[in-house]
């Protein structure tokens, strides 16, 4: 048995003992990628209504979904840092 060959069936008894481990991202990595993707879709949507109501109206509105973007950035910062901070606490990494 070559490498290769090894490594498939190690996946496979993996998946047979622990199938939440393989495939599936970590719970880490879930609240991560929903912090994110929430906030890109909140600020994208708004953003595109701005830009929306300028194109239409033909005069400046003042960047209100800045009050979406930069807190949102900051609770998606925070929770990076949050996670990061308990995994290494654990000791492990995903």
């Amino acid at each position: 048995m070559n490498q290769q060959t090894r490594d498939r069936v190690d996946t496979a008894a993996i998946g047979l003992i622990r199938p939440d481990r393989v495939g599936a991202p970590a719970p880490h990595t879930r609240i991560r990628r929903f912090t994110t993707a929430a906030w890109l879709v909140a600020t994208g949507t708004q953003f595109a209504v701005w830009a929306m109501i300028i194109m239409v109206t033909l005069d400046w509105e003042n960047p209100w979904w800045l009050w979406t973007f930069i807190p949102g950035a900051l609770v998606t910062a925070a929770v990076y840092r949050l996670t990061e901070l308990d995994l290494q606490s654990r000791g492990r990494k995903y």
